[in-house]
């Protein structure tokens, strides 16, 4: 509901910089932006999103950020990408290739967090909001079943001062993400 708070008004409203740079289409719920005082969105254009992340980030200078760098890639329809390995032409192959592509352009970012200014402040995660299907159960892409393709995803957490550790085998919910990340902030 419009109403509902997220967790990005709960960031903004307790003084943080708030920000989302993505690839996103035109037609992107409110509810993933609102909170956001700055938004970056380029329809399908994953190359541009990566340098808008790094002048955001560098925008915050020594403030309290919240950022969201939401890649659309590894998704149908899938595709051959320039620059990454070629991986074939069936389906999982193009996924793979997408995958790539996904992962070369996060490795800027992921440099730019690792300098000196915000290695030891920021806390990244990564995660995906689906998995797909290629045939398992007879069914292809997302959105049609709850099959562990499609709903078990990566959540990977790198947070200072926390040497890195297996959690151990608890499921873990993507509906735990807003509520640990309010947890690290002290909000």
């Amino acid at each position: 509901p419009d109403d509902a708070p997220t967790f990005l008004e709960s960031f903004r409203d307790a003084g943080w910089k708030t920000a989302v740079a993505t690839a996103l289409t035109p037609g992107t719920p409110d509810a993933f932006i609102r909170g956001t005082r700055t938004t970056r969105a380029f329809h399908r254009q994953a190359t541009r999103v990566g340098p808008a992340a790094i002048e955001l980030l560098d925008s915050f200078g020594d403030d309290r950020f919240f950022l969201i760098v939401y890649y659309t890639g590894a998704h149908a329809p899938y595709q051959k990408r320039p620059g990454v390995p070629d991986f074939g032409s069936t389906l999982p192959d193009l996924y793979d290739s997408e995958i790539a592509y996904t992962d070369r352009e996060l490795g800027p970012i992921l440099d730019h967090l690792r300098g000196e200014r915000l290695r030891d402040r920021v806390v990244v995660v990564f995660v995906s909001d689906h998995g797909e299907a290629f045939g398992e159960h007879g069914d292809y892409y997302h959105g049609h079943n709850m099959y562990d393709e499609s709903t078990r995803v990566p959540m990977l957490w790198s947070v200072p001062g926390l040497a890195p550790r297996r959690l151990g085998q608890a499921p873990v919910s993507l509906l735990d993400l807003a509520p640990t990340l309010l947890n690290l902030a002290g909000l």
